[in-house]
């Protein structure tokens, strides 16, 4: 039987230290991330000391040195053309019975996020996807922002270059 892919929250900022994480995350989203060893992750190092902070709350199911942690950072950061080889060889734990999480270097996965891909690689695999609830810097902006959440668009990050970005910025104002 094969396994599931859990998209894991990770915190916003410094949230992760010890006692802070269970005021940021929820305790089934913390204990499910406490029994996983196989995971996708867009930054070992992020991911590791969230799961310490989650070791502080339920105990980890093995130690951190020895979860099976392959990093995604999306595509054209692969590989060129090996970005579904790559994804396909990364998620076989799942067909093969385990379950494995997916988490973003902030925020959730798969939002803004390279993760999306692997999604859409596990939907394309047959493989049951399952999404936790945690912390969103999409919508505690726009909670935050007074603005009508019935009725909003996201179109992703502005491009870092100046140029680039101020041409997004025009092309916004045209729709």
């Amino acid at each position: 039987m094969a396994g599931i892919l859990y998209l894991i929250p990770n915190t916003l900022g410094d949230d992760a230290r010890e006692g802070q994480l269970s005021s940021v995350l929820p305790k089934d989203t913390i204990e499910r991330a406490s029994q996983l060893r196989y995971w996708i992750v867009e930054n070992a190092k992020t991911a590791r000391a969230l799961l310490k902070a989650v070791g502080t709350q339920s105990p980890l199911i093995c130690p951190i040195q020895e979860m099976q942690m392959s990093e995604w950072r999306g595509p054209g950061k692969e590989q060129a053309g090996k970005e579904s080889v790559n994804l396909k060889a990364m998620l076989q734990p799942i067909l093969d019975g385990h379950d494995m999480g997916l988490m973003s270097e902030a925020g959730l996965p798969a939002i803004a996020d390279p993760g999306s891909d692997v999604v859409k690689m596990a939907h394309q695999m047959g493989i049951t996807v399952r999404a936790l609830v945690g912390p969103s810097s999409l919508l505690l902006a726009l909670m935050s922002s007074g603005m009508n959440g019935q009725s909003f668009a996201f179109h992703g990050y502005l491009p870092v270059q100046h140029n680039e970005k101020l041409a997004s910025l025009k092309q916004l104002e045209q729709e």
